[in-house]
């Protein structure tokens, strides 16, 4: 879709984590594909960020076969130059995968936008409810839990509704990836995993085409079976190698406070107090997650400096 983009973006949540970035990818192409809907996946972040601050998110995408994947994608900031050149000439519709608000960078045109789909695991703010309802609107979130671990797993479960024959080794081992890395490799004790992202997981694996691709055999068991070789995908081995990028010590040394702050922060706002005319006025706070030790973080170069003005360009109390 790079070089010839429609006017149906699906795109992630601003944080631009695995997530994010293979749920979009996925559900761009199961729709495209399996539903005859022209749909461009948008990666949430910068091209430079994806570059150089996604290292488990690269090596996964090495793992399902894709080269130079940076390459062959569209970021937010591709979309917005797009949004800018084509503004007032037609609706642009979004769909909107591990989130259910609107990115910040989107929303200087939100009138030209139409939030239609929305497949997300977090709680339902509520919004866009004229535009996108009924089986349009998945948000498997209840009693202040989400009901699945990853928003791949929402995907998978797409995947398995519409497709027919064997699943592409390439949508297959992304899925897979992400929703292992979520559910930290389907460990109960963690408390993240649910009964659907298991069955999700038993099912890409049973389904997907590994034959088709098998691109890194580190991570596959070559079985025989009466003098046939069939494939299949070591998941604790698979979830090990991209866990151990993600939290790859000389990675976060290599980051400057700002942007280790910025690698997976989480906004949230409360109401707080009443103001002069008598309504409520919320505060917004960030959780940044920072995969090295605490004091270690807090010795980099500029670690006030840097965090302070992190938290004004946020707007965080």
């Amino acid at each position: 879709r790079k070089s010839n983009p429609t006017n149906h973006f699906v795109i992630g949540n601003d944080a631009g984590d695995a997530d994010s970035i293979v749920s979009a990818i996925s559900l761009a192409f199961i729709e495209s594909v399996y539903e005859d809907r022209s749909i461009t996946p948008i990666v949430s972040i910068s091209k430079e960020s994806f570059i150089h601050e996604r290292p488990e998110v690269n090596l996964l995408f090495t793992y399902a076969g894709i080269q130079f994947a940076s390459d062959m994608l569209l970021f937010v900031n591709d979309m917005t130059s797009m949004l800018r050149e084509d503004k007032a000439k037609q609706r642009v519709n979004i769909t909107l995968v591990d989130q259910n608000t609107l990115n910040h960078r989107l929303k200087a045109f939100a009138d030209d936008l139409a939030i239609v789909e929305i497949v997300d695991h977090h709680k339902d703010m509520g919004k866009f409810q004229k535009t996108c309802f009924g089986n349009d609107r998945t948000v498997a979130f209840s009693r202040s839990r989400a009901l699945v671990a990853s928003a791949c797993t929402l995907v998978a479960e797409r995947l398995k509704r519409v497709a027919s024959g064997r699943y592409p080794s390439v949508i297959g081992a992304l899925l897979l990836g992400v929703i292992l890395m979520d559910s930290v490799n389907l460990d109960q004790s963690i408390g993240k995993v649910t009964q659907r992202d298991r069955d999700a997981v038993t099912d890409i694996l049973s389904k997907t085409d590994w034959e088709e691709g098998v691109p890194l055999s580190n991570i596959y068991i070559n079985a025989e079976d009466g003098g046939n070789n069939h494939y299949y995908v070591d998941t604790k081995a698979y979830f090990e190698i991209l866990q151990n990028a993600k939290y790859e010590p000389s990675f976060w040394d290599t980051l400057s406070v700002t942007k280790a702050l910025g690698y997976d922060a989480k906004y949230f706002f409360y109401s707080s107090h009443l103001n002069t005319d008598g309504y409520s006025t919320k505060t917004k706070f960030g959780v940044a997650a920072v995969l090295m030790p605490g004091v270690k973080f807090m010795e980099k170069d500029g670690f006030v400096s840097e965090t302070l003005s992190f938290m004004r360009s946020e707007q965080i109390s």
